[in-house]
């Protein structure tokens, strides 16, 4: 069966999960369909008790990526609508995170109006850089970064780095880096089957390929 189903009246969907460890737990941040789009956390020891695990609601916060930034030793969430962001040191209590902040510059809308506009943001650094890749359920995929050492911060101008029909490009990008490689690894659902495509890239910077077969 599912290893979470909504926990309470008027939720009917989970979804968007961003998941990491955390001391002896994990911690699970995600989206809520309620009839419009908002946020829940859970914390479990084990995944088989995410299905009985408490569901802390917490609004507005969609699309969640969270992450542990190490060179400044703080928890990082990233979410929309409107790319924000907030820090802590606890990321296990909802009430230590800070107060949101833009992640990104609007001015001017890197996606020129097309789509939903910015949707789905990923974060993903190298030895020098942070980058922000996001997509605009019009086909698109954008890219921006700052010096490591500026991040957490805004990011400014970012830029429309590939652009495919949305039976091959939609929304969900993630961006990762693979361990005992030198390549990253770019996924993106698409709206023809709703599956994942796949890309390939030696540099954050750089040129991706899509992944053959996929």
């Amino acid at each position: 069966g599912p290893l979470a189903e909504p926990a309470q009246n008027g939720w009917y969907a989970l979804k968007d999960f961003s998941v990491t460890r955390y001391g002896e737990k994990y911690i699970v941040y995600g989206t809520v369909a309620n009839g419009a789009w908002n946020g829940f956390f859970s914390t479990f020891g084990s995944f088989d008790e995410w299905k009985t695990a408490e569901q802390h609601y917490h609004g507005g916060h969609v699309a969640p990526t969270i992450f542990y930034f190490t060179p400044k030793d703080v928890w990082v969430l990233a979410y929309q609508w409107g790319f924000q962001y907030k820090t802590t040191k606890t990321p296990d209590v909802w009430n230590s995170w800070s107060s949101g902040s833009s992640l990104m510059n609007y001015n001017p809308d890197p996606t020129e109006g097309r789509g939903t506009g910015p949707i789905d943001q990923t974060i993903i650094c190298d030895d020098t850089d942070c980058y922000l890749f996001f997509n605009d359920d019009a086909g698109g995929v954008y890219r921006a970064s700052m010096p490591i050492e500026n991040f957490p911060g805004q990011f400014e101008g970012a830029q429309r780095i590939m652009d495919q029909p949305t039976s091959i490009i939609f929304e969900g990008i993630q961006v990762y880096s693979i361990k005992g490689s030198d390549k990253y690894l770019m996924i993106i659902e698409n709206n023809g089957r709703r599956a994942f495509r796949a890309w390939t890239a030696d540099r954050l910077d750089g040129e991706w390929t899509p992944l053959p077969g996929a």
